[in-house]
């Protein structure tokens, strides 16, 4: 062998040694061990006619008892304890001042992760819709045209009914993806669904490694802003869990930020091009990649006009030349712009959904004409989408002012843009969720995004629960709010400790693995 080769098999064999030890390491912590108890118990509460198709090879496993109350609330449950416990092991990882734990989060992610790829798509359905999608572009039918419907029977079983009659409101690269995937499997349903994990997957491993680089940049902790933006329940239970192609679309995104603040102006840009191919609100992000290019470029957050003028057209263009040369090369075209309105066309629980039907109520109730009334969902739909871009254009431009002030935008202006869209789902809150550790956050302000974040886990266990029977969804909505008051002295003091084997364990350890 070469003395390169055997340089390579000494540097492979180096890498996992350092990885074994990691896991090591994570395992040792009480806190990692009882994350993969509540991650375990989410793959125990999915084994349920919610989540299993007749086609699923796990539905033999409990088809003697799937029609039994009793069983749909006993995993029903287990989904409910599987949340909270997930939930109190990431608080109790939070970084201190001190102690290294960055070097065990990729580790502990990883645990976490084990017992959740094998599990049905879970708190969602749409997995298979992108199964469904795929196989209809692997049949040549074009899924901004059609439904779901119009393919297999297996492959449109578990499809939520409110989407098996409408187009593919995604990108053209995310349903090539799906094709590639159904195609993988050999056409087989379930294995499409499960599957779509592993874009998912990449989606966050992405994320993980632009965190530490964008924490650098703008001067946090990245064990913090990793805490927030990877190792958080939210993002374990919906971008891994749930298999959401945002999981791509954010990673994607994150890496063009990551090459946005390395001066990469026109290659940052294309790399947004390339996470809007996958989901298009992602281009949104555009000013802040512009602004974090210009102030590395220039070497001061504050560029002159004229170098954002000139930065704003070349960044444009290549965006631009980058998507278009995407959708000729998918193939599929621009469909997506006629199916854009769809996922709002089917209801939701977004703000300008539920001022819609405040506002048609309050009409109704005074009598008001039908006229009137049917005007109501449209006018709230436009008001609510004036004030939410007006907001994002607010933080985009004092982004490009100063590019100090892009963790702002990237954070609030991604939460902004997806609150103002006719159609809010739990996972969209993570476009710009996800990059809150880049954001300074008084003691005050963090309690509230946790007490936000369990709003969250709780709205997406019960719309869970819910799928089971009414029966479980009444047993535990009485053990939820028993659950929540047994933890709420955790919410008061979110700052709980490391915990200090581990802590000892990493700082003994860390300096050996990164000599």
């Amino acid at each position: 062998m070469t003395a390169t080769g055997l340089a390579t098999q000494g540097s492979l064999r180096a890498r996992y040694e350092s990885w074994r030890d990691e896991l090591a390491i994570a395992w040792a912590s009480p806190a990692v061990r009882r994350g993969v108890v509540g991650a375990t118990l989410l793959l125990a509460g999915a084994l349920s006619p919610a989540y299993l198709p007749g086609f699923s090879p796990l539905r033999s496993l409990t088809s003697p008892f799937l029609g039994n109350w009793a069983f749909q609330t006993a995993v029903a449950s287990l989904m409910l304890v599987g949340v909270v416990v997930l939930f109190d092991a990431w608080l109790r990882l939070r970084p201190r001042a001190g102690v290294e734990t960055l070097v065990t989060a990729r580790a502990t992610l990883t645990w976490w992760c084990l017992p959740l790829l094998v599990a049905p798509p879970l708190f969602s359905s749409d997995s298979f819709s992108y199964a469904a999608q795929g196989r209809l572009v692997s049949e040549g039918i074009d899924p901004y045209q059609y439904g779901p419907l119009l393919g297999p029977s297996n492959f449109r079983e578990l499809v939520d009914p409110l989407w098996l009659y409408t187009p593919a409101p995604y990108g053209p690269w995310a349903l090539q993806i799906n094709r590639i995937i159904v195609d993988f499997t050999g056409g087989n349903a379930w294995w499409s669904a499960v599957l779509m994990r592993l874009p998912a997957l990449v989606g966050v491993g992405l994320l993980f490694w632009a965190l530490r680089r964008l924490a650098a940049t703008f001067g946090v902790d990245p064990a913090k802003a990793v805490w927030w933006g990877v190792l958080n329940p939210v993002v374990v239970m919906h971008f891994i869990g749930g298999s959401h192609n945002d999981s791509l679309m954010v990673g994607l995104g994150a890496v063009a930020l990551v090459l946005a603040a390395e001066g990469f102006v026109g290659g940052s840009a294309a790399m947004l091009a390339v996470a809007a191919l996958v989901k298009q609100p992602i281009g949104f992000l555009l000013p802040a990649t512009i602004a974090l290019a210009l102030a590395h470029r220039h070497g001061t957050p504050r560029p002159r006009f004229q170098d954002v003028v000139r930065g704003s057209l070349a960044s444009g263009a290549a965006f631009a030349g980058t998507f278009v040369a995407g959708t000729l090369m998918s193939g599929l075209g621009f469909g997506w712009i006629g199916a854009a309105g769809v996922p709002g066309s089917v209801g939701s629980l977004s703000p300008s959904t539920n001022l819609g039907k405040l506002l048609e109520w309050t009409l109704g109730a005074l009598h008001a004409p039908a006229s009137a009334i049917a005007l109501a969902m449209p006018s709230a739909r436009v008001l609510v989408v004036v004030v939410g871009l007006g907001l994002t254009a607010y933080f985009a431009l004092r982004c490009l002012h100063d590019a100090s002030r892009a963790p702002a935008y990237i954070c609030w202006g991604m939460l902004a843009v997806a609150a103002c869209l006719p159609a809010l789902q739990a996972w969209y809150l993570l476009w710009g969720g996800v990059f809150i550790g880049l954001v300074a956050l008084s003691a005050h302000q963090e309690r509230i995004v946790l007490i936000l974040m369990v709003a969250v886990l709780g709205y997406s266990t019960i719309d869970a629960v819910f799928r089971t029977g009414l029966v479980s969804f009444v047993i535990l909505g009485v053990a939820g709010v028993a659950l929540t008051l047994l933890t709420r002295r955790r919410l008061a003091d979110p700052v709980e400790e490391f915990d200090r084997t581990v802590g000892e364990a990493v700082r003994t350890e860390f300096g050996r693995l990164h000599r």
